[in-house]
């Protein structure tokens, strides 16, 4: 006789997220199945009854993680929301959960494609995200919605990953981590607005 749904549903949530922990600090390829059951408090055993293989408890978390993303990015059809839903996005990702950057940057520095895992039509939240800001203009854009997305993407993955380093770098480690992610967002979200026409931009010239 199996475990009682509520006791196997909780044992479940436990595993997966030793996994996502695990994976975001030493990537996929970096952990056994093992690290994983030891740092849930289970057996080996019940994490491949839980979840298969490695590989499938991957896809079943960077599936999980791109659709909670997904949520936030389609959770606002305003276009005047423009820039409330990027720096919800940006304060989940980088504040409350960074996890889900860290664990995607390890897969890609594992040489582990997100395609490969996921699957290539699986939908991507900066693609999403590029999608969503084209198509909620607000006035002459003068920045691309995809080169901003770019420029933001790249800084969060950068800012989950070597923050401290960073504010060493430039000389503001004297605050806390996440003050200094909160006002790195709200420059984020201002070239957000730049791109949707809400700021000014001068397009960069060549002559």
């Amino acid at each position: 006789m199996g475990a009682p749904r509520g006791v196997s549903e909780v044992t479940k949530a436990k595993i997966r997220e030793a996994a996502r922990r695990l994976f975001a600090e030493r990537g996929i390829n970096g952990v056994t199945v093992r690290e994983i059951a030891a740092a849930a408090g289970v057996t080996h055993a019940l994490v491949h009854r839980y979840f298969g293989t490695k590989e499938e408890m991957a896809k079943e978390i960077l599936l999980a993680e791109l659709e909670r993303t997904n949520t936030l990015i389609g959770a606002a059809d305003d276009p005047e929301d423009v820039g409330a839903i990027v720096r919800r996005i940006l304060s989940h990702e980088l504040i409350e959960d960074p996890t889900t950057l860290r664990l995607i940057l390890r897969a890609e520095l594992d040489g582990i494609k997100l395609e490969d895992i996921v699957g290539a039509t699986a939908p991507r939240p900066f693609a999403l995200l590029a999608t969503w800001l084209q198509e909620h203009p607000s006035g002459p854009a003068g920045l691309d919605p995809g080169i901003a997305t770019m420029i933001i993407g790249s800084s969060m993955f950068g800012l989950a990953s070597v923050t401290p380093w960073l504010a060493a770098a430039v000389g503001v480690e004297g605050k806390d981590e996440a003050t200094i992610r909160r006002e790195c967002i709200e420059v984020l979200v201002g070239m957000v607005e730049m791109a949707g026409g809400r700021r000014p931009y001068a397009v960069p010239t060549n002559s």
